[in-house]
């Protein structure tokens, strides 16, 4: 569990809200409200920040990788170009020298004899220009760049004008300030980000597990980083069998204790039959794209889990989860996602509009003592303005605002 507080102003639809991280995060309220704008932050910052000196590192080898494939002939094989391109990488990122043009020339020249002089010279300053910009600028970039997909285009809320945008993320450590521009954003980071957040919108993104393959293990995104996630996990696990296997030795215990729960509504098990996902309950096998909706929404958990992805501490982000299911599955949802949070010390965020999940959840909070890790906020929106009001501790406003469409159907009836 990551203990933070979110401040955000001017984004997407929220004027201004003051959002507590500590367990699970339960915002309420109408539709157009900002509920999912607080989800779709939570993800960004911790998506884009999380281990982005890796992603960085990563972005630079294969920029370097590119400029060595520009500056070589023609006729280098690519056996050669392979190896050029592994140890010169190494070299640089091992190196504790300041480097220079003398100092990679003369590496190059004493490490593959075959090199030409022009090919040396344009392999260096290539390397040096790529080099020379900051990882902080970078950082910027990539941070404006990721909100910017996730917010299709429209970081700013509309009505803010000229008013600085900016999200503030505060930990015990310290904080961590993103303040957007016109068309860019700075970044103050002072606690490193190490925990990814995976974010499930709707059941029906399992679809894309037996089909898009390749697009969705290209990218993480929004709508596709849980099956992006299970994806990767798949190829890794096949390419080398001890990928996670601490972490699933480890953790064994604790996805028994959640899968107990899940198997009240997925009775059966999942395979993996001809590169496809199939659900199998008795002598029936169904192709994952054929479940029904709401088998779909406890499948998604099931695959997160058992892919070895979801770890302890990770961000968990469930926006309206209760939609496509039937009350009873609401109930096995709601406690799934309470046993999760307690057996992975997950930071938990759902967003939801119907009274009878809120009351599963404060009920499970109880029955599993989490209540002191449950907070509970109302998503208002007043003259087109969207806050975040903290009702941890009386619930009163969102069970009357959630039951007034009942009540006036009840005023209809009686007149």
């Amino acid at each position: 569990m990551i203990n933070v507080q979110i401040d955000i102003q001017n984004i997407g639809k929220i004027q201004q809200a003051n959002v507590k991280f500590d367990g699970i995060t339960i915002v309420c309220g109408e539709n157009n409200t900002g509920k999912s704008t607080i989800g779709k932050i939570l993800f960004s910052c911790f998506n884009a920040m999380c281990n982005f000196e890796d992603k960085i590192q990563a972005q630079r080898e294969r920029e370097i990788s590119s400029v060595i494939r520009k500056s070589l002939l023609l006729s280098r094989s690519l056996i050669s170009y392979s190896r050029l391109v592994l140890e010169y990488c190494a070299f640089l990122e091992t190196s504790d020298e300041n480097l220079s043009e003398e100092y990679l020339s003369n590496f190059l020249r004493s490490k593959y004899s075959d090199l030409k002089d022009a090919e040396i010279n344009a392999i260096v300053k290539g390397t040096l220009e790529k080099l020379k910009i900051p990882n902080k600028d970078l950082l910027n970039e990539y941070i404006y760049r990721y909100f910017l997909d996730v917010f299709c285009g429209q970081i700013k809320k509309v009505s803010s004008g000229r008013k600085e945008s900016k999200v503030t993320i505060t930990f015990k450590e310290g904080r961590n300030k993103i303040s957007f521009y016109a068309n860019h954003c700075k970044i103050a980071q002072e606690v490193a980000i190490t925990h990814p957040a995976y974010y499930i919108a709707n059941p029906f993104i399992l679809d894309n597990l037996n089909e898009n393959r390749f697009h969705f293990t290209q990218g993480n995104n929004l709508n596709g980083n849980v099956v992006s996630a299970i994806l990767k996990s798949e190829e890794e696990q096949a390419a080398d069998k001890m990928t996670n296997i601490f972490d699933s030795v480890s953790n064994k215990e604790k996805l028994n204790n959640v899968k107990k729960i899940l198997k009240k509504a997925y009775h059966g098990k999942t395979i993996l039959k001809n590169g496809l996902y199939y659900y199998q309950e008795g002598t029936s096998a169904f192709d994952f794209r054929n479940l029904s909706t709401g088998l779909k929404a406890f499948a998604l958990i099931e695959r997160l889990l058992e892919s070895g992805k979801l770890k302890q501490k990770d961000v968990l982000i469930l926006d309206e989860p209760e939609i496509h299911l039937h009350p009873e599955w609401q109930l096995i949802y709601a406690e799934t996602i309470v046993a999760l949070q307690k057996e992975f010390d997950l930071t938990v965020l759902v967003t939801t509009h119907s009274p009878y999940f809120l009351e599963a959840m404060e009920v499970y909070a109880k029955k599993y003592k989490s209540e002191e890790k449950t907070n509970y906020y109302l998503a208002i929106n007043e003259e087109e303005n969207c806050f975040m009001k903290d009702v941890t501790g009386n619930l009163e406003e969102i069970y009357q605002l959630m039951f007034n469409p009942m009540q006036k159907l009840e005023d209809m009836e009686n007149e």
